[in-house]
């Protein structure tokens, strides 16, 4: 993101929250690519289930008194349901009132069980199902946005000025946007 849009983001910093491994191969894609670092980027390795990581953030600059936008991409399907509660409660204990969060996730079907995403070596642990979304997160906290299907995805992003699609969204996917009330 800060790459696609260094000049709107040009007065914010950018907290990027990752694995050390994950930092390091982010950081050398970059690299490989002869794209700048942009200095308002600060990348703080933690482990979601392992570490204190808004500590980490703390002591990288992050003020919690400022509005914050969280974009929380590709990460709630590998968590414990347990670790994902843990997080969501950590946001918006450290979270002033307006903060955003943005998150993917994976639905589940009727069984209530995760759905087989066909993806190998792949450990899927958390899902929500789609109509107990909003009072998932307004137990938090949270108040809904948006949310947008699969469907609206594909529509929204994966098409051309010419009505063709380039790409598909898996039929599972959905993204939720919440704002810390």
């Amino acid at each position: 993101m800060h790459c696609r849009y260094a000049n709107q983001i040009k007065n914010s910093k950018i907290y990027e929250v990752d694995t050390s491994a994950t930092q390091k191969l982010k950081c050398q894609i970059l690299k490989d690519n002869a794209l700048e670092i942009h200095s308002n980027v600060l990348y703080v390795t933690a482990d979601f289930e392992q570490d204190d990581w808004f500590q980490r953030l703390y002591d990288a600059g992050y003020q919690s008194t400022l509005q914050t936008l969280y974009i929380w991409e590709g990460v709630t399907f590998y968590l414990s349901p347990k670790s994902v509660d843990s997080m969501l409660s950590l946001l918006r204990q450290h979270s002033s009132t307006g903060s955003i969060l943005s998150f993917d996730y994976q639905h589940r079907d009727n069984e209530n069980t995760l759905i087989d995403i066909g993806l190998k070596d792949e450990n899927i642990k958390f899902g929500l199902n789609v109509q107990e979304c909003n009072n998932y997160l307004h137990s938090f906290g949270y108040s809904v946005i948006e949310s947008v299907d699969s469907e609206a995805m594909s529509n929204r992003y994966l098409t051309m000025v010419n009505g063709n699609k380039f790409g598909e969204v898996k039929s599972i996917m959905n993204i939720v946007a919440a704002q810390v009330t």
